[in-house]
């Protein structure tokens, strides 16, 4: 199967970073043929021996992108938002996917928006590795974000039709019902027992008061 994964920044080390390129590789050594898309890339400064041996495509290397300094005005703050819901950059990392692959498997808040515009371009399937459940409902500390989903439907839609949402836990899972009102499935991250040896413990009796 052509499988394209997708992940917002490949220019850090992160949770998100290393389960989507670790899922890559899986997938690479049992027969799929993969290409992880990013919309910024910087290998060092990423997971550099994970990104081996992996088709990576991107939009912006991380010394070619616009820098933000922190924190942000106002206007800088509403202006980021305003080029988010605008969807230039998705449209961007939507145009370097290859019009080949059969599945889509974005990874973060930052990517779910382009592959909603190549799900309703190709009509293929979706699956949704949510990691970061989005600001849907209306929030006083985070109008900018809650604002952009009522203002655009099809920010709305694009997570109504995915094929599946997945999500680490059940919390998030309850979040994603409480927020979308749609089912996820719960796949939980697993453990690297190459790198973190198993300890026996010796299990004590709970303490009781009688």
């Amino acid at each position: 199967m052509k499988i394209g994964i997708l992940v917002w920044q490949l220019d850090i080390k992160g949770g998100t970073q290393r389960q989507a390129l670790e899922l890559a590789q899986f997938l690479q050594k049992s027969g799929h043929d993969v290409t992880v898309y990013a919309y910024l890339y910087d290998k060092q400064q990423c997971y550099s021996e994970l990104c081996e041996n992996i088709k990576i495509k991107y939009v912006k290397l991380n010394k070619d992108a616009d820098k933000v300094d922190y924190p942000l005005t106002k206007l800088e703050y509403f202006y980021k938002y305003f080029i988010f819901f605008l969807g230039k950059k998705h449209r961007e990392l939507l145009n370097i996917i290859d019009s080949d692959r059969e599945i889509l498997n974005p990874h973060d808040h930052g990517t779910y928006v382009a592959a909603g515009m190549w799900k309703e371009k190709f009509k293929r399937p979706v699956v949704w590795m949510m990691n970061d459940l989005p600001i849907f409902k209306w929030n006083v500390h985070h109008i900018p974000k809650t604002m952009g989903y009522h203002v655009r439907p099809k920010l709305r839609e694009y997570i109504a039709r995915f094929d599946k949402i997945i999500v680490l836990d059940n919390l998030n899972k309850s979040g994603v019902k409480k927020n979308f009102g749609l089912e996820a499935g719960v796949i939980r991250s697993g453990l690297d027992l190459e790198k973190y040896d198993f300890t026996p413990r010796e299990l004590k009796p709970p303490l009781t008061l009688l």
